[in-house]
């Protein structure tokens, strides 16, 4: 447990470092891009690309770009005044995502990407096409937009500057220079093919990796040392399962073998009784005198009402009258069947749980054949049987054949 508890504990800062990293890049480039929808939207209003907009306008919204206003209110006030194409441009924008060469995140690939990616598709692809070709649509901003880069360039470096992320000297001698100028090209068919080289998203300078990695080896070290740990916990686990497993073999060898000496006692003891049954039915046959038949006029004696006790009726619907029983027997008894005249009688389930057990676990062979579920009732839903109606059977040729099936419902 020791063990376990280090090696979470060594692995956790890698995490923790991971997800620091992700958020601070994901802040400084939207920074950048809030930046750069100020400015480009400046630009494209005071020289006339968007008639419907006014310079004071935009700058109610914008104010200085160094703290631009959100996307939704810059988009709804462009939008208000039908300026459509640059809430188009602003939207892109805001749409854009850094791709993973840029990555890590920091001054110089941030520079390169405004160079080399940002204006590279759509409305913004356009933008920048319509001020630096020469036969564009406004190509005498051809100045203008250039110094427009170069300030959101410039803004890149403070940005990195302001928050503490660019720790090399000789970028912190340079603080005060004055920006590179844009230098904005038609990326070539082979740039836009290069395959894309996937880095991993920590924040830090070119050349400044080997904490970093360092962090990511000790993370794999654990985890080898954790995944060690876990197969030599199966391994002891799967040898005491064997240990016990064959101390619990030989237990249910030796129960199995006490259930069957009792089986093979009660199958003694039933044939014993057929036995007597026979012999008694034989006798009875040879030794009774034929007696006279009584007269015409002598009423027939009245039926006196049986009771028979039933185990699982036959899947045909009717209980074997050889297999009734007159006594209740515990744990084997289901149905019990009075017999109110010669030929009928009605049957429900015995009243006691252990009855009702058995007929909640083996719905199939004890009450499908002789039962009906009530209308609207089902027994998915149920965990207690009740019977509403008793059924009705009819001796015929040795067996109690159901007339009319006895009515259940689960509660």
């Amino acid at each position: 447990m020791r063990i376990f508890l280090y090696i979470c504990f060594l692995t956790l800062p890698a995490f923790f470092a991971g997800a620091q990293s992700d958020d601070r890049e994901a802040l400084v480039f939207n920074q950048f891009k809030r930046y750069a929808a100020c400015k480009l939207t400046q630009l494209s209003v005071q020289h006339g690309s968007a008639s419907y907009v006014t310079k004071a306008s935009v700058n109610k919204v914008c104010g200085d770009c160094n703290k631009p206003p959100t996307f939704e209110r810059l988009i709804a006030t462009l939008e208000s005044k039908r300026a459509i194409d640059n809430a188009r441009l602003v939207q892109q924008i805001r749409d854009l995502e850094l791709p993973p060469q840029y990555r890590p995140l920091n001054e110089a690939s941030l520079l390169r990407f405004f160079r080399e990616g940002f204006f590279r598709s759509g409305q913004l692809k356009e933008f920048a096409g319509d001020r630096l070709s020469p036969d564009g649509k406004y190509s005498s901003q051809k100045e203008l937009f250039k110094q427009t880069q170069a300030d959101i360039e410039a803004y890149i470096s403070r940005l990195f500057q302001e928050a503490a992320l660019s720790q090399a000297p000789e970028e912190e001698a340079n603080a005060d220079e004055p920006p590179q100028e844009a230098q904005y090209r038609e990326p070539t068919a082979a740039e836009e093919e290069a395959p894309v080289k996937v880095q991993s998203p920590v924040i830090s300078q070119a050349g400044d990796d080997r904490p970093h990695y360092l962090l990511w080896a000790l993370t794999l070290l654990n985890t080898l040392l954790l995944g060690w740990l876990l197969l030599q916990r199966n391994k002891k686990r799967k040898q005491r399962h064997v240990a016990s497993g064959s101390s619990s073999t030989t237990s249910k060898m030796s129960m199995a073998t006490s259930e069957l000496k009792h089986l093979k006692e009660e199958v003694e003891k039933l044939r014993n009784e057929l036995i007597e049954l026979r012999n008694a039915n034989n006798k009875s046959k040879t030794a009774a005198p034929e007696e006279k038949a009584p007269k015409a006029t002598t009423p027939p004696p009245s039926f006196e009402p049986q009771t028979y006790y039933f185990e699982v009726p036959n899947p045909q619907g009717y209980f074997l009258a050889e297999k009734a029983s007159s006594q209740y027997k515990e744990g084997r008894s289901i149905f019990v069947l009075n017999r109110y005249n010669e030929q009928e009688a009605d049957f429900r389930l015995v009243e006691s749980p252990a009855a009702y057990e058995l007929a909640m676990q083996f719905r199939k062979e004890v009450l499908h054949p002789v039962s009906v579920i009530a209308e609207g009732n089902d027994w998915l839903h149920g965990k207690r049987l009740e019977v509403i109606r008793p059924g009705r059977a009819r001796l015929e040729q040795g067996k109690w054949v159901v007339t009319e099936k006895m009515v259940i419902q689960y509660v």
